[in-house]
C-alpha cells in the first residue's frame, strides 16, 4: 500500500512528514509512481484530469487545500472517499483571506487606490464593520 502526493508545491514537505510519521511507509512523489496498483491513498491538489482514474487501487483522496472543487472538475475522478486535509495553519489563513478580502471590499480600498494613482482626493464613506453583514 502506497501513498502518492500529487499536484501539491508542498509535496516533500508533505512526504517528509509523512516518513516520519510512518518510516515504513511507502511515499511516492508524481510523477515517480512507480507501480500504480500499488497505490491506495492519495494527498492531492490540482491533479491533473485523469491522473487520479489511472490508480486502479486507489481508495482514498486527500485534498490539501482548503477545499475539493480543483478535484471535482476531474469528469474521470474514480469514485472514492473524498476529505479535506485540516490544519490550523490553513485554516487561519483562509479566515484572514476572508476578511482581508472583506474588508477590503467594504473599506472601499480598491476605490481608494484608483484615486490615490490619479492623484484625486475625494471622500467616499465607509461603513463600520460592526455595520456589515456578509454571507458566506
Amino acid at each position: 500500500m502506497a501513498l502518492l502526493i500529487i499536484g501539491s508545491d508542498r509535496a516533500e514537505s508533505f512526504a517528509k512528514t509523512a516518513r516520519a510519521m510512518e518510516p515504513s511507509r511507502d511515499i511516492r512523489l508524481w510523477p515517480d509512481v512507480g507501480e500504480a496498483a500499488d497505490i491506495t491513498a492519495a494527498l492531492a491538489w490540482g491533479p491533473r484530469p485523469g491522473e487520479l482514474a489511472n490508480l486502479s487501487n486507489l481508495r482514498l483522496i486527500v485534498s490539501v487545500g482548503a477545499g475539493v472543487d480543483h478535484l471535482f472538475r476531474d469528469t474521470t475522478l474514480p469514485d472514492v472517499p473524498i476529505v479535506r486535509y485540516v490544519d490550523p495553519d490553513l485554516t487561519g489563513r483562509m479566515t484572514e483571506y476572508v476578511v482581508l478580502h472583506t474588508l477590503m471590499h467594504s473599506r472601499r480600498m480598491l476605490e481608494f487606490r484608483d484615486l490615490q494613482a490619479a492623484r484625486i482626493w475625494r471622500f467616499l464613506p465607509e461603513p463600520a464593520a460592526s455595520d456589515v453583514r456578509v454571507g458566506i
